[in-house]
């Protein structure tokens, strides 16, 4: 099916990714969305600059192309007063320190549908640099959760750290605490002091505080490495049209699916899981490929491959010659579009642009005195100029150019 799905966007001739993405609560050990790269696409994907790789941002490791390491010896831990100072940005401005040397301390509980009311609160603590932010999906997958744990409200932050969001940090925390990568290279940066309206400096990990794990927990963003080795990451925007999943075992051995196999010994099935989007393929592919004028139909879905403008409606040599082409076209197999309304050149060439149908045949009183058909391709807007008798030809030739590129 990953196959299949490849064969079929390629066939399509657009500008796609098939990216690594999370499985979600259908789980498996792995999927793959089909992505087309376009600015209105409500997925955020991140894509190697030298490679093929890409990931949806929900899962894409996150890895710094300048990884952030301190040299300093360790200082003393400090505590010093900052009233006010609730926010990365508030401490940042007061002490003069770029946000992604301070670190910031968030509270979650692993607790999957929990009783806001239940005092049993099992609360752990994540810690990133300032200028991060968490990747929900990345500490779900780590912590084994279906979905993303849910951050404490401020007063459960107090039951468990003594004060109010702001002022927290890790140090002397009784609880789980989770560091991101970020933190690790960092040394003698400033915490909460887990007292409203101070903070500490000068805290160094497995001094001060041992973390629980250390993972990669960040979303990843433009400019990192990309996890392939090859280049760094460049944002994009993303519409998944497709999507494979490989389940593996994992319904099948709760449902008792087995098969016998050639030892005539139950085994459980394999399992996938798969769709594609075909409105949304249509659409999609719409977004990507079209110019100022309107669409231009990859010739795989176009509705029709050929749209003939008939001019001079009541010439008949002019009515002859376009019925005669559209029949020829027609019993090759072809799709043709006829515009034999009673409108102005213009008005039918707008029309054609608009609709994008990959050829237009424009057979008018003018060009025919002169024994000529044009013949227009819609993408490039090469107009090609033959004769009534090699129209039919030079269509079909256009059609195989496009078909080939």
């Amino acid at each position: 099916m990953y196959n299949a799905y490849k064969a079929i966007f390629d066939r399509l001739g657009l500008n796609y990714r098939i990216v690594q993405a999370d499985a979600g609560n259908i789980g498996g050990s792995q999927t793959h969305e089909f992505q087309l790269l376009a600015d209105a696409g409500e997925d955020a994907l991140l894509v190697s600059e030298q490679s093929d790789f890409a990931a949806n941002v929900e899962i894409c490791p996150a890895i710094d192309a300048a990884p952030q390491v301190s040299h300093d010896s360790e200082k003393p831990l400090e505590k010093f007063a900052t009233p006010g100072q609730k926010t990365i940005a508030d401490l940042s401005k007061s002490t003069g320190l770029p946000e992604k040397e301070l670190v910031k301390t968030l509270f979650f509980t692993t607790n999957e549908g929990l009783d806001p009311k239940n005092k049993d609160l099992k609360a752990i603590v994540v810690l990133l640099r300032g200028s991060d932010e968490l990747n929900p999906i990345k500490l779900k997958n780590l912590l084994g959760l279906v979905n993303p744990p849910l951050m404490l409200t401020d007063e459960e932050v107090r039951q468990v750290s003594g004060a109010m969001p702001g002022s927290c940090g890790p140090v002397g925390l009784k609880i789980p605490i989770y560091m991101d990568h970020g933190v690790q290279g960092l040394k003698n940066y400033i915490v909460g002091a887990n007292e409203d309206g101070f903070h500490l400096k000068n805290v160094n990990h497995d001094r001060d505080y041992k973390a629980s794990k250390v993972a990669d927990l960040r979303i990843a963003r433009e400019g990192d490495k990309s996890p392939d080795g090859k280049g760094l990451l460049k944002s994009f925007r993303g519409i998944e049209v497709g999507h494979v999943f490989y389940l593996g075992t994992k319904y099948s051995k709760k449902m008792n699916a087995n098969y016998l196999d050639q030892n005539g010994k139950a085994q459980p099935l394999e399992m996938g899981c798969y769709g594609i989007g075909v409105t949304r393929t249509v659409q999609a592919a719409i977004e990507q490929s079209h110019d100022q004028d309107g669409i231009i139909w990859p010739l795989a879905i176009a509705p029709f491959q050929v749209h003939m403008c008939l001019l001079d409606i009541r010439d008949e040599k002019v009515s002859g010659t376009a019925e005669e082409i559209y029949q020829s076209l027609t019993k090759l197999g072809l799709e043709v579009l006829l515009d034999d309304r009673d409108e102005r050149p213009g008005f039918k060439f707008k029309d054609a642009d608009l609709l994008g149908m990959p050829v237009r045949v424009v057979v008018g009183k003018k060009a025919l005195d002169q024994g000529e058909i044009e013949v227009v391709i819609r993408k490039t807007k090469e107009v090609r100029k033959v004769s009534p008798a090699n129209a039919v030809a030079e269509v079909q030739k256009i059609l195989a150019e496009l078909k080939n590129a």
